[in-house]
């Protein structure tokens, strides 16, 4: 993914810094908002979102909202997309899932204020602290292992 990856964690980091600070209208990057899919491209990405609400609303509902609502809420929430973003902005090129376990907790933690969905905010929590450890050891992986080390960890891992 390198490069759009990148682009795609910077404008989620930028989008939770706004949540942070409780605007209203968030604003994309221009490069971003100039973006237009064609009307199959639309079709897609509605049918998607569409799917993806309706089977979360499946056990999304609203509690713990003192955790999602007002200032405090989109204090977390706001947080949780931005260490999220900055997380997938690294760029770790080789390394599997290192924008899954961000953009999970980007997903649960905009599910958290869709939904106004606690439970979901502490999700969105673990799969930040789940990335957090990750990276930690794929960094320590390539620091203390050196590159003999690292491709004994890459056999390892692609036989498991």
């Amino acid at each position: 993914m390198g490069p759009l990856a990148t682009a795609g964690g910077v404008t989620f980091a930028l989008l939770g810094w706004q949540v942070m600070r409780h605007q209203q209208a968030l604003q994309l990057p221009r490069r971003v908002s100039d973006l237009a899919p064609g009307a199959k491209g639309w079709r897609s990405i509605s049918s998607v979102l569409s799917w993806l609400v309706g089977l979360t609303a499946r056990f999304s509902r609203p509690r713990m909202t003192h955790w999602t609502d007002g200032r405090r809420g989109n204090l977390w929430i706001g947080g949780l997309i931005l260490a999220g973003g900055l997380l997938m902005a690294i760029p770790f090129i080789g390394v599997p899932l290192n924008n899954t376990f961000p953009a999970l907790a980007i997903a649960f933690a905009a599910l958290a204020k869709l939904f106004r969905d606690g439970l979901m905010l502490l999700v969105s929590a673990l799969w930040l602290k789940i990335s957090v450890v990750y990276f930690s050891f794929v960094i320590w992986a390539t620091v203390v292992l050196g590159g003999a080390g690292w491709e004994k960890l890459k056999l390892w891992w692609s036989a498991v």
